[in-house]
């Protein structure tokens, strides 16, 4: 734990669910005054109410231009802006390339990348006049290799890490760093499913050097490393968080699989 020294905020986009959620929390335990931005008011509240009136909320969707420059407006007047933590982002409906609709290629990409820079940019501005900071976005080891079902967000997600490097490179003479943790597949709500297959629990332990399954907490420490002193000269990574499964190869989810291509849910979701 890193207590910042001053009184400081953060905002996490994606903060009331999932990998987001945890962030939010080990932001909240490091001492930062934290602004969580989401879709839905409802798991929003419900993080404030568990983790107390460090954490304020806005509804708003980081496609949207405006309601994100609202988010860095308001987070910033609780106190000086200097931590962005970019974990909004969607998997979409499995579809292979060659069958995916537009409207599911534009939802996927407009999420997780035109959110991501939507975000970068308008917290990266406030970060640099508060006298510099850290901005971290969420990718995923499907940055690195094809899915097959998942190109969207594979594709979303490599282009991620692209920004991220093109951040870090502009925005460093500005004292902002830009990182990226690229996280293996850990479980949350919209990876039940998968955590509820004992084959894919098997594979997954196979191609996992450190041989166990990962959770959101783990995500959430690595976080609050980039984000701290410690990572003060570190800026353009996209550290792997995924106990070595890029050492053997993605454990992916077959669109094959009885029930996959027909889910309305997205299989992975940040």
């Amino acid at each position: 734990m890193h207590a910042p020294q001053r009184r400081t905020s953060a905002l996490v986009t994606g903060g009331g669910t999932g990998i987001g959620r945890r962030i939010t929390e080990r932001l909240v335990q490091d001492g930062y005054l934290v602004t969580i931005m989401g879709r839905r008011e409802e798991p929003l509240r419900a993080t404030r109410a568990e983790l107390g009136d460090s954490v304020s909320i806005i509804v708003g969707s980081v496609t949207d231009e405006s309601e994100i420059e609202l988010a860095v407006e308001l987070a910033d007047q609780r106190a000086p802006l200097r931590i962005a933590v970019l974990a909004a982002g969607t998997g979409g409906r499995p579809a292979r390339l060659a069958s995916m609709p537009l409207r599911s290629w534009r939802r996927v990409l407009s999420t997780n990348l035109d959110g991501a820079f939507l975000t970068l940019r308008a917290s990266a501005a406030r970060i640099a006049r508060n006298g510099g900071g850290s901005i971290v976005a969420v990718s995923s080891i499907a940055a690195t290799r094809p899915h097959h079902g998942m190109a969207a967000y594979a594709i979303s997600k490599a282009a991620l890490e692209a920004l991220v490097a093109n951040g870090a490179n502009e925005l460093g003479d500005q004292g902002v760093r830009v990182n990226a943790i690229r996280a293996g597949i850990v479980d949350t709500d919209m990876t039940a499913g998968l955590y509820g297959d004992g084959d894919f629990v098997v594979r997954q332990l196979t191609e996992t050097p450190i041989g166990r399954l990962g959770a959101t907490t783990d995500l959430a420490d690595a976080v609050s490393f980039l984000v701290g002193p410690q990572a003060s000269w570190i800026t353009g990574v996209c550290l792997a968080v995924d106990g070595g499964n890029h050492l053997r190869g993605t454990v992916e989810v077959d669109p094959r699989r009885p029930g996959v291509l027909d889910s309305n849910q997205p299989v992975f979701d940040s």
